[in-house]
């Protein structure tokens, strides 16, 4: 009540008696109430020495223990903090359960309905401009059963989002595969009836589900074989490259000249006759060691002439 009262009052200090009261003082609160005191502009008188003495042994051990105390005072945050989610979880689980929308912003197509929030809660109510989008989404998608030709209609017409940018393929399919549109309310597991109007018949959002599905495996089939092409794409480029190395290692084959007529030769004369010489007497031939005399090794002495 002392610190409450500091603006305005017309007392200028504090008498402290016994520091008992003190001690049992600071041990409540997460401050120095003495500090507190002085910057507020009062004074702190004491009885007497003894009195001072003790005083400066509380605040001395107060000032000791603080950050005890501040990591103690962070943790009570901490666990006070994860209490108020543990509690807004529960209640937006509870008002799931009850049918109302309960994660992030509207869906585009609806806006949020405060004026039943102390009766019914927060509903979602259908805005018109953005309900005839959706509705148009749902539409064309079934009669041109293609994302890529859904965006370029809905950007000839001139038609944007909630942020006024264009349509892009993630936002469209999120609004196709979303069954909000259909009076739904999902909450995490939470899947149950809303109590908000539906914009779409479920006949209709059930055949976009089949188109969408449908549109995805033909996708997957595409780029699978895309892939398999490029897989198979460099083995062939391997096989040529090795024909064309082989074919530049091999030396190029000469021309073939040109076939051209010969000439007739002239007639042939008789060549003069030289006269025959008597052939020079040879010696006899020195015959060479055997294989099997060099084999064997056998003097030269031994081998006949």
């Amino acid at each position: 009540n002392i610190l409450d009262d500091m603006e305005g009052s017309d007392w200028e200090a504090v008498l402290i008696v016994s520091p008992c009261r003190l001690r049992g003082l600071i041990s409540t609160f997460s401050f120095d109430p003495v500090e507190e005191l002085r910057q507020g502009g009062k004074r702190v008188l004491v009885s007497n020495e003894d009195t001072a003495k003790q005083l400066k042994v509380i605040v001395e051990r107060y000032k000791a223990t603080q950050p005890q105390r501040q990591a103690a005072r962070k943790s009570n945050e901490q666990e006070r903090k994860r209490e108020i989610a543990q509690r807004l979880l529960k209640g937006r689980e509870e008002g799931a359960r009850q049918g109302k929308h309960q994660s992030g912003p509207a869906p585009f197509g609806y806006r949020r309905d405060y004026s039943k929030r102390a009766t019914e809660g927060v509903l979602l109510v259908p805005d018109e401009a953005e309900s005839e989008i959706v509705q148009l989404i749902f539409r064309e998608y079934l009669r041109l059963r293609s994302m890529k030709r859904l965006i370029k209609l809905l950007d000839e017409k001139g038609l944007r989002t909630r942020r006024g940018k264009r349509w892009s393929r993630a936002g469209v399919s999120w609004i196709l595969k979303n069954d909000t549109y259909i009076g739904r309310v999902h909450f995490g597991d939470i899947r149950v009836k809303g109590r908000h109007d539906s914009l779409i018949a479920p006949i209709t959002f059930n055949k976009v589900q089949q188109l969408i599905k449908a549109n995805n495996k033909r996708g997957r089939g595409t780029t699978t074989k895309s892939k398999a092409k490029k897989k198979s794409a460099p083995k062939k480029k391997k096989t040529t490259t090795k024909t064309s190395t082989k074919q530049a290692a091999a030396p190029p084959e000469p021309a073939e000249p040109p076939l051209v007529a010969a000439p007739t030769p002239p007639a042939e004369q008789p060549a003069p006759q030289a006269e025959s010489k008597p052939a020079p007497k040879q010696g006899p031939k020195r015959e060479t060691r055997s294989r099997a005399a060099r084999r064997r090794r056998v003097p030269a002495a031994t081998v006949s002439y």
